[in-house]
């Protein structure tokens, strides 16, 4: 192997060829720093310790070596030529989602030589542009990606692709994460169609962590302009339909958008039966409870070849419930409380929650801390769990209370009609029914 000298008291790497050797140091504390150089694209390495580390170092073989994260591109190449698209690039910073680490690069092309206007055009292999001689870049994962750069001037061009890990920077291990806010300028130039649907979740995920709900619907609904949910796996459009509809109720009031998502959601997932019904049962509880479009809803219902006339028996847990939901919505009782009786009874056991009452003390509980939101989440869970509730019962009366206090007098409104029509003696239909008078102009 080459040869390690001392230098000012300090260890310093003077050449290494050929690296796949065991030291045997003196005992005591070392500190090992490893160094990536890219030529050509070849990988090498160069290893430097200070006196004194560990009693074993292990120096790292070019063929295994992890490269850090700053090099530069195409140098070597040139060979005399003036127009070379070379560039170099650098690892400016790291930020932790939850467990999740995002980079933050920083690219700058080098100027090819008595060139003026030169257009400099980036591909960062993650299905993200940008343009500009000096330009950063935000990566969602670790990995290792195909970085092109193309330069024009005039009738003149060059390119060259460089393969750039993402990762820790070992050369900087010390380092400490930065805030993901400082990253909200650079990933606003993100064209969220082309993000894949995995990050296009994390992304979403990072911004309501930065409130920035604004950001976070703009990505989940770029998903709608094209057909990227299909061939997903289940799970992830579950993620995707939850956390999307959530945001465009939550924030824009957008019950249509939120339903479109989950029509658009059970579509995706046609091939399998239990994700589909549990979407479809999304989407009508939406059109009924929230819009009053019981036509459409049917229309979702019988679309699957389910209609109420067959036994309710033969259909799964959810779109039992999402009848139940089309009998209550048109007043009929009868047909409305057989539907939810037998989602209850064909319901895995009811959690201990929902047997005693828990659910009401923890939704009276966000209603005084006024965290509406959980609320009626947490009504829904609620109502899905035991369906009968929903035919007047005190989850009912909270649902209208959260909307109220959401400024939602138009759910308020429609749910106080829903509940007079198949309960007009029960109590909190005449609570709410009371609470609608008083307040009517």
């Amino acid at each position: 192997m080459g040869s390690v000298g001392e230098e000012n008291g300090e260890f310093v790497a003077v050449a290494i060829q050929e690296l796949a050797h065991v030291l045997v140091l003196d005992a005591g504390v070392h500190e090992l720093k490893l160094y990536h150089v890219n030529l050509s694209n070849q990988g090498g390495a160069v290893a430097a310790w200070g006196p004194p580390a560990a009693r074993y170092i292990h120096v790292i073989s070019p063929n295994d070596f992890l490269p850090t994260a700053s090099t530069e591109v195409g140098r070597v190449e040139m060979q005399g030529r003036s127009f070379v698209a070379d560039f170099a690039y650098r690892q400016e910073s790291f930020a932790v989602v939850d467990s999740w680490e995002i980079y933050l690069y920083e690219f700058q092309a080098v100027a090819p030589e008595r060139q003026r206007k030169v257009e400099y055009i980036w591909d960062f292999g993650d299905g993200q542009t940008l343009e500009g001689q000096k330009v950063r870049h935000v990566y969602l994962n670790q990995g290792i990606f195909d970085v092109t750069l193309r330069i024009r001037a005039g009738l003149r061009s060059a390119e060259t692709k460089a393969k750039v890990y993402v990762g820790p920077n070992l050369a900087d291990w010390r380092a400490e994460p930065v805030s993901v806010r400082d990253y909200l300028a650079v990933l606003s130039t993100y064209d969220f169609a082309k993000l894949p649907m995995v990050q296009a979740l994390g992304l979403m995920r990072l911004y309501l962590l930065v409130e920035r709900p604004d950001l976070a619907i703009r990505t989940g609904q770029a998903v709608l302009q094209d057909d990227r949910l299909s061939g997903l796996p289940e799970v992830v459009v579950r993620a995707w339909a939850g956390m999307l509809s959530d945001l465009l109720i939550d924030y824009q009031d957008s019950y249509e958008l939120a339903a479109t998502v989950y029509q658009r959601a059970a579509g995706a997932v046609a091939a399998n039966k239990d994700f589909q019904a549990e979407f479809l049962a999304e989407a009508v509880d939406l059109l009924v409870n929230n819009l009053g479009r019981d036509q459409e809803a049917e229309g979702l219902l019988i679309g699957p070849g389910v209609p109420a006339s067959q036994p309710a028996e033969s259909l799964p847990r959810p779109l039992m419930i999402a009848w139940g939901d089309l009998f209550r919505y048109r007043g009929d009782r009868n047909q409305a409380e057989r539907f939810y009786a037998m989602a209850e009874e064909k319901r895995e056991d009811a959690q201990d929650m929902a047997r005693s009452g828990g659910f009401s003390v923890a939704v009276e509980d966000f209603l005084r801390r006024k965290e509406y939101a959980e609320a009626e989440k947490l009504i829904r869970r609620w109502q899905r769990e035991l369906p009968s509730q929903r035919l007047g019962g005190y989850s009912c009366y909270l649902l209208y209370q959260v909307y109220k206090a959401r400024g939602r007098e138009d759910q308020a409104r429609r749910l106080a009609q829903i509940i007079n029509r198949i309960d007009p003696m029960g109590v909190y239909a005449r609570k709410m029914a009371a609470a609608t008078t008083q307040d009517a102009p």
